[in-house]
């Protein structure tokens, strides 16, 4: 048996178990089991399809999962953050069983200085687990040698990505707009440092831009963090006026697939990788992207040949270079993410991870 343990607050598992069911036959989809770690299924519509189970935040159901498994069985843990995980994967039997999926905080949590005693305790039961895992799947190659360098890993490694959320499809419809559409990072996150970016970005406050910054998930919406997202907004409207659109509320995926074709110029200035939901969808349909060159997810996309630009020069652009693509290259990297995420692609890839033997 092949046991999912997916988050439900998250486009990606929705998409993902759709996926599955769509090449059932291909993955023998009976093989397969679906753990919920969240109660809202609303997002999942293929659910009568598939067998699964919901064990929310601290319900005990998951332990029962791994208590009764075989030898043979395998889980794949979709983003490591449940803290049960942490628990149960410190035992080796179970995290040789197991191969974990990297969604990007659950990497980086590990390498952000902490004091506090939970993170304490966290981290050494993460770094057991993480260290004794069958494997770990990741999009970004670099996010591995940070896990070996960073966990002692040295367990099997897979590449594979999940299918975009989103239509990526030139049929959308294109603008004849003149006024340039600007996206600052991808969520609520403070990881996203959007004042830094709007800071950059405000020596273009008199050109005829617009500023859209989508705020409506993400860890700025939990407890304190609110105050964050309050902050971003003030920050955005004192710069940039009735230039600057904060996005609030959540939109459907078809929505927002038709909201980032209109958009021209995405600007990321996260330190780790972050955000793939909303780059490889802007990437094929060829709009200009702007990374941290720091980051694994810059490395990863220079070396599959794709024509990405630095965040960190900004301040030293002028407003005609910082907006303008060429053509030739707007296609490029059109071709290279479409090739990469292609539906046969990401079957071969993931029937690696499913098939492996541990």
């Amino acid at each position: 048996m092949i046991y999912h343990i997916l988050n439900t607050t998250s486009t990606y598992p929705a998409r993902f178990v759709d996926f599955l069911v769509k090449y059932r036959q291909a993955f023998d989809l009976d093989r397969h089991f679906f753990i919920f770690t969240g109660t809202d299924l609303s997002r999942f519509s293929s659910l009568s399809s598939v067998r699964y189970d919901v064990s929310p935040h601290l319900h005990p159901g998951l332990f029962r999962y791994f208590l009764r498994s075989k030898t043979g069985d395998r889980f794949i843990i979709h983003g490591l953050q449940d803290p049960r995980l942490y628990l149960i994967l410190s035992c080796e039997t179970y995290a040789r069983r197991s191969v974990w999926s990297i969604w990007g905080g659950d990497l980086y949590f590990g390498l952000q200085p902490q004091t506090s005693f939970k993170y304490k305790l966290y981290e050494a039961l993460r770094k057991k687990a993480i260290r004794c895992l069958g494997g770990i799947v990741c999009v970004v190659p670099g996010d591995i040698a940070l896990a070996q360098k960073k966990y002692g890993h040295t367990g099997k490694t897979f590449y594979a990505a999940y299918p975009t959320t989103l239509v990526c499809s030139s049929d959308l419809p294109a603008s004849s707009k003149k006024t340039l559409f600007i996206q600052v990072g991808n969520s609520a996150d403070d990881s996203n440092r959007h004042i830094e970016v709007f800071r950059m970005l405000s020596r273009y406050a008199s050109e005829d831009i617009r500023i859209y910054c989508p705020l409506s998930y993400g860890q700025g919406w939990g407890g304190k963090k609110n105050e964050y997202v309050k902050q971003v907004v003030e920050q955005g409207y004192m710069l940039f006026g009735k230039k600057f659109y904060p996005l609030l509320d959540f939109m459907p995926p078809e929505e927002y697939a038709t909201y980032l074709a209109s958009l021209d110029v995405l600007v990321f200035f996260h330190d780790r990788q972050q955000g793939l939901g909303n780059l490889f969808p802007m990437l094929m349909m060829a709009k200009k992207v702007f990374l941290k060159s720091t980051t694994t997810t810059y490395r990863y996309l220079h070396d599959l040949g794709v024509v990405i630009y630095d965040s960190f020069e900004i301040p030293s652009l002028d407003f005609i270079t910082f907006a303008s693509c060429r053509e030739e290259d707007k296609q490029k990297n059109k071709d290279i993410i479409s090739h990469e995420l292609a539906e046969e692609n990401l079957v071969r890839q993931w029937l690696q991870v499913c098939n492996a033997e541990l």
